[in-house]
């Protein structure tokens, strides 16, 4: 059904865990097209030269959002499993690597340039130096050797060819290197605890957190980003990326069907288990939304896997529909607190009423606050004062006139050392004051751009 179509799309922009970045951390979301735009060239390519470029193209999504790369090894298997040969699949691996190396090479040279660093490394990539040169040089050879027009070239790709059946066995033990690397990966981003807040060290507290049940719950409201929300993203992903892997086991019989049913499972796994990876590696969720923009598009290849049985598709289209909407709707209380990012109330017992009023009198009225530290966001829900307008990353000194007066800023005096990232942001802060009460403590300043 159309209706149910745009429906769907619109549900990419529309659910909370992505409404939370707008205006607050836009990268991973800049990120997404990266993904999507990949994807449309992998299934419109018609050659090896299309599969290089479409591995290009998600070399957009780490480098506009360093922390997206986290998710790259899920991403990688997902377009192992589309490709139909090892040739293809290889030029994907290619066109990505080139892509992305190429740049982060070119930007850790300037890096080394101003800074008299003597090593070449990039951020999330395990090799440096000598070792990253070379496989830079190699990967951007092989991607731009795959789209020249050239006789020559032509008739070399074209000699290196194999039979069917070792070209399946080959590529099976590419996706399945690709699925080890992607899983010693993982565990040790899990080892190196990205989030003390939200370790994941078990297959328990995994389980727990994809079905939001565990101790990182309130209610039905997840408690794995920094505020409570609720949004059935991860949910439904897991669900219909089971399904579409039980229906590619359920096709691996037939071989009518086996390919249509291999490359949905290997769109499935491209748009969806990104997510899953993110929550098993980090336990962070944000690490995930370039992904979770493309729940809905995943749904929607469960339902075309499903079009020749058209009552079911229409079905699964409305249950997935219904179930991606549910924190839209009125009643649902699962409006997540945009303009209050980052003020969870959980901790409101944390300061008395009189506390509140002693810290509310330091607060000038219509005063903009920058908060520095744990244990200190959840105090702008508390106050609820209406005039002031709270913010968690402070501005560059040549746009403060432009913003709301007066400036300050309340921090955790344990934390007192990120004060500093004012100055690096051309303010400073001057009249400090300490209050220590029975369960928190707070540090309040003015700040102001010196002359």
């Amino acid at each position: 059904s159309p209706i149910l179509r745009v429906a769907l799309s619109a549900l990419t922009i529309a659910t909370p865990l992505v409404l939370m970045q707008l205006g607050t951390s836009f990268g991973h979301l800049a990120a997404a097209p990266g993904i999507g735009l990949s994807l449309l060239l992998m299934l419109r390519a018609r050659d090896l030269r299309g599969w290089v470029f479409a591995g290009a193209a998600l070399a957009i999504m780490p480098l506009m959002k360093a922390s997206a790369l986290a998710t790259v090894p899920a991403l990688l298997l997902g377009a192992a499993i589309l490709a139909p040969t090892l040739r293809l699949a290889l030029g994907y691996l290619a066109g990505f690597f080139g892509a992305y190396l190429g740049v982060a090479v070119a930007w850790a040279t300037y890096v080394v340039i101003r800074t008299d660093s003597s090593i070449i490394s990039t951020p999330g990539v395990p090799i440096s130096g000598t070792p990253l040169i070379v496989g830079t040089l190699l990967s951007a050879g092989i991607a731009v050797a795959s789209v020249i027009r050239s006789d020559r070239i032509e008739s070399l790709w074209a000699s290196w060819r194999v039979g069917g059946r070792i070209d399946l066995i080959a590529l099976t033990v590419l996706r399945v290197l690709l699925l080890l690397v992607g899983l010693a990966r993982g565990r040790s981003l899990q080892l190196q605890i990205v989030d003390p807040r939200f370790p994941v060290l078990t297959w328990e507290r995994f389980f727990e957190r994809v079905t939001h049940t565990g101790s990182l719950i309130d209610g039905y409201r997840p408690l794995d980003l920094e505020v409570e929300y609720f949004d059935t993203s991860v949910p439904v992903a897991t669900a219909i990326l089971l399904t579409l892997l039980a229906l590619g086991l359920a096709f691996a019989s037939r071989a009518v069907s086996r390919g249509p049913g291999v490359r949905a499972f290997g769109a499935g796994v491209y748009l969806l288990s990104p997510i899953l990876y993110a929550v098993w590696t980090t336990g962070y969720i944000r690490y995930a939304v370039q992904s979770i923009v493309w729940v809905p598009m995943g749904a929607l290849v469960l339902v075309a896997v499903l079009r020749e049985v058209r009552w079911l598709s229409s079905l699964v289209a409305v249950v997935v529909t219904l179930a991606l909407a549910l924190p839209l709707l009125p009643q649902a209380e699962s409006s997540v607190p945009i303009a209050r990012f980052a003020q969870p109330e959980a901790r409101r017992e944390l300061l008395k009423p009189e506390e509140a009023r002693m810290l509310s009198a330091l607060l000038p009225r219509d005063a903009t606050i920058y908060a520095f530290g744990e244990e200190i966001s959840f105090a702008g829900a508390v106050l609820n004062r209406a005039d002031l307008t709270w913010e968690f990353k402070e501005p560059p000194g040549d746009i403060i006139d432009t913003l709301e007066q007066p400036l300050m800023t309340v921090y955790n005096p344990e934390d007192a050392e990120l004060l500093e990232e004012l100055r690096l942001n051309g303010l400073d802060f001057s009249d400090c004051v300490h209050l220590r009460f029975d369960a928190s403590a707070f540090g309040v300043c003015r700040v102001f751009v010196p002359e």
